[in-house]
């Protein structure tokens, strides 16, 4: 009897446990710095990871050495990640990103993401203006049923 609680026990924590790689990063990852209100996502594709930033419309890879995290990028060529205890705050390096909530929220976030970048990459034709404004009134919407978190 004690065997099976024991195995028991010992598959539970392998489970729990086997989150450890890369896909505990995956999600959408607001920036909340005054004035700044940027999101960033990872996503797995194909067999890596990346990180797409909305400020610049930029992927980058992330990649494993001695047991950690890191994302290659302009800014700094070997960031760590680094990821709360709670899981909902990631550091890349010391810079912290907040992980946004499931459902209308997430969707939003994306909304901006996936508009923003289009717009960066010139893959959507529009004036500046309307640009602005139509990422406008997705953060404003964000921000009203999201409270920014």
């Amino acid at each position: 009897m004690q065997k099976i609680v024991l195995s028991a026990w010992l598959l539970a924590t392998l489970v729990a446990c086997g989150k450890g790689g890369a896909e505990q990063y995956v999600g959408i990852w607001q920036d909340r710095k005054i004035g700044a209100s940027e999101f960033g996502e990872i996503r797995k594709e194909g067999d890596q990871y990346l990180f797409e930033d909305s400020s610049n419309g930029k992927k980058w890879a992330l990649y494993e050495k001695d047991g950690a995290w890191f994302t290659r990028n302009s800014y700094n060529p070997d960031e760590q990640l680094k990821l709360s205890s709670d899981g909902n705050t990631l550091f890349f390096d010391t810079t912290p990103v907040f992980r946004v909530k499931a459902g209308v929220c997430q969707e939003l976030a994306k909304e901006y993401l996936s508009k923003k970048t289009s717009y960066i990459r010139g893959e959507v034709k529009m004036d500046t203006g309307s640009a602005i404004k139509t990422l406008e009134d997705i953060l404003e919407r964000y921000h009203a049923q999201c409270n920014g978190e």
